[in-house]
């Protein structure tokens, strides 16, 4: 298990993934590591959220290729109805590990928005799904969340 999530201590760790809007790698990010977390045990929960302060005003649930991709894994979303959220500066101090989807897209806006927390932050490079290959970037997203978890 990697060493983010080996705890001694009898508490739940609490990871966040972030994204831009928290509508489709974020999101996947959190129902599946919830799935397994639950499955394996562990104890340590999932959250997501995005950068871009004007998400809460669209309503956004988990957008159906979200759910469809969770699917096909064998997974089915815990919060499909929860609407997308934006990071707040205040909650970001409460995880103990923060995982931003892709470092290109999201270190600038994250320097700028939440500097605090910028440099604590694990970039990965999952690309943006809007950009064609969706399902390639999910699979190596799954990966990634893979090696965390066993």
């Amino acid at each position: 298990m990697n060493t983010v999530l080996k705890t001694e201590r009898s508490s739940t760790r609490q990871v966040l993934f972030l994204d831009v809007e928290n509508k489709y790698r974020s999101r996947f990010a959190e129902e599946y590591f919830n799935s397994y977390a639950i499955r394996y045990g562990l104890k340590v929960i999932a959250s997501s959220r995005g950068v871009n302060k004007n998400i809460e005003s669209e309503e956004r649930t988990l957008t159906e290729y979200t759910t469809s991709e969770l699917q096909k894994r064998g997974l089915y979303p815990m919060q499909s109805d929860r609407k997308a959220r934006c990071l707040d500066n205040e909650e970001a101090k409460t995880y103990d590990h923060i995982i931003a989807m892709d470092a290109d897209e999201l270190e600038p806006l994250l320097q700028k928005n939440y500097p605090e927390i910028a440099s604590n932050v694990t970039y990965w490079n999952v690309k943006n799904l809007v950009n064609g290959n969706m399902s390639s970037e999910l699979d190596k997203l799954s990966r990634l969340l893979d090696d965390m978890l066993v």
